[in-house]
Formats: structure tokens, sequence, C-alpha cells
């Protein structure tokens, strides 16, 4: 070729391509959970009505009633308990079942119907068979309202349940702060509502709801200040006291009589009185000139008072 090197490409084999039999995807079985509802949960017997003509006029009316509920809600107004006793009348008489349009607006609704009902156990006395609404129980109302509306059983005590720890949260809290501002009976109030609340709804031993409400208890309130609200509760309700310590975060300290419980209160607040008072006096010593002694800067000491201090201990720097 005249001296020149040629390179002449060489065609590689072409392989068949490689047929790949695609293995089956494996089933992996979760196992549901199974649902359940609480042990006060009644059973729910649908009657059969024969109405006939009227059948088509109680549908109409009862779908009409929850279309205002709806239109109600969207244009920025409250639920009321007054609609949500009506429906489940026109529903029990006439044995009509309703629809909302999200699934979201009738747990909604649901769960606004079940604050009413809890504001009506914590207003009445503590037997409850006088708590009635329309002639129903409040167990009886809300199973048969769930079913009304058709919300499963399951979702629906689960309503329940997350309202009555809320509501059995928010009555701790405001017992404690009604207790702080030197209002005894209207704290004893709270405490009362709790207990004619859980007689009616008792939350299950070891409930989850009542753990998440013992974790959001826990970083408002101390140890002590815990303490003296479970013997507060002891004093005005003898029922439902474990399941009080249990909303508390304090089963786990197996406290027996209400005397051991206010002993040991007394003694955490007045350590963590102590402990403010000497932060007080460290970081202003000039307002407590008569109530301490100082040396150099060192380490706070409790002391014991003596007689003419009326049991109250004092800040002493020792070198």
């Amino acid at each position: 070729m005249g001296g020149k090197e040629v390179v002449v490409a060489v065609s590689s084999p072409v392989l068949p391509p490689v047929s790949r039999v695609q293995e089956p995807a494996r089933k992996v079985r979760r196992k549901e959970p199974q649902g359940r509802v609480p042990e006060w949960w009644p059973e729910v017997e649908t009657e059969l009505v024969e109405l006939g003509q009227e059948a088509e006029r109680w549908a109409i009316l009862a779908n009409r009633l929850v279309r205002a509920i709806i239109d109600n809600r969207v244009a920025g107004r409250d639920y009321r308990y007054d609609d949500a006793v009506q429906l489940r009348q026109l529903c029990k008489i006439s044995g009509v079942k309703v629809s909302f349009d999200a699934e979201n607006a009738r747990d909604s609704f649901y769960r606004a119907t079940t604050g009413f009902v809890l504001d009506d156990c914590s207003r009445t006395a503590e037997d409850m068979g006088t708590t009635q609404i329309n002639g129903e129980n409040p167990r009886d109302f809300l199973a048969g309202l769930s079913v009304n509306i058709g919300l499963d059983k399951f979702r629906a005590a689960t309503l329940i349940c997350a309202s009555v720890a809320a509501r059995t949260r928010a009555c701790l809290l405001q017992c404690w702060a009604l207790e702080i501002q030197g209002k005894r009976t209207e704290a004893l109030d709270e405490l009362v509502k709790i207990c004619r609340i859980h007689r009616v709804f008792p939350p299950e031993e070891n409930s989850a709801e009542m753990e998440m409400v013992a974790g959001g208890l826990k970083k408002n309130l101390e140890v002590a200040e815990r303490v003296h609200l479970l013997s507060l509760y002891r004093g005005v309700c003898t029922t439902g006291v474990k399941t009080a310590a249990e909303a508390l975060g304090l089963l786990l300290l197996r406290l027996r009589g209400s005397s051991q419980l206010r002993s040991v209160g007394r003694r955490l607040l007045r350590r963590k009185s102590d402990a403010l008072m000497c932060e007080a006096a460290k970081r202003r010593p000039e307002h407590l000139a008569g109530a301490a002694t100082y040396t150099a800067a060192d380490t706070p000491t409790l002391r014991p008072a003596t007689k003419a201090s009326a049991g109250r201990r004092r800040c002493v720097h020792t070198p």
C-alpha cells in the first residue's frame, strides 16, 4: 500500500440478547391492625322502619339538614349542637343514612358533636343515667350517630377517646392555673369534670391517649405539681384514681394513700421553693440581706431554719 499503514476496523460479532426471565414479585403479607372498640361501646341495633311514601320525604329532610350543616361550616360558622341532635332524631325515626361530601367534613362534624356531649357530661350529675340527650344516654347517642353518618365504629371510638384525652389534659392544666391563683373551689370543679367524663367514657388501662396526655403534662408541670394535682383529685373523686395517675405520669411512683401523696407533694414543692430562693439570693444578694449571710462567692447550701423563722429555710454561703 505504498508503505502506508492502513487501519481496518474489524466488526466484533454481535451476541444475541440475553433473555432474562423476571422473577415473580414476592407478596408481602402485612397484618392489618385489627380494629377494636372500648368495652363501653354499645351495640347499635338498626331498626327497619317501613315508611312507604314517607321514606322519601324523611330522606330529603335529612340530606337537606346535612347540606345546611356543610354550608354553614364553609361560611365560617361553627357547628351547632342542635343540628346534631336533630340529625340523629331524623335518622333514628326514619332509618335513613346520610353522607357528607368528604370524610374530613364528616369527621370534623362528629368530633365537634363529641365535644358538645362531653360538655353535657361534665355539667350533669355523677350518675351516667341522668345524662340524657334527646332521650338517649351519651354512649348510645354517639354510637347511633356514627351509624347514621356512615362513620366506622372503630374510627368513631378513636375520635371519642382522643376527645376525652384532650379534655382531660385541658382540665388538668386549668386546674393547676386556678390552684396557683388561690382559687381552690374553681380548681376542684375542673377535677370534678374529669371525674364525670371518665365515668361515662372511661379510658382504657395503659391507653395510648393517656400516655400522650402524660407526655404533654410533663413538659408543663413539675413532678411536685403533678403529685399535688393527684392528691386533689383523690379528694374529690373516689374512682378512676389510677387513670388520673396515668394521665399525670405518676403511675410508676406507686403511691398509696392520700396522706402520702400530700406529704410527697409538699416536700417536693418545698425543695423547689428553696432552690428558687437560693437562686434569687445568689443573683441579687442585696435584696436578701436580712434573710441570709454571705462570704465569698461559694456554693450555697441549705441550713435548717431556727424557731424564729417559723419553719422556713435560709440560703447561706459557707466557706
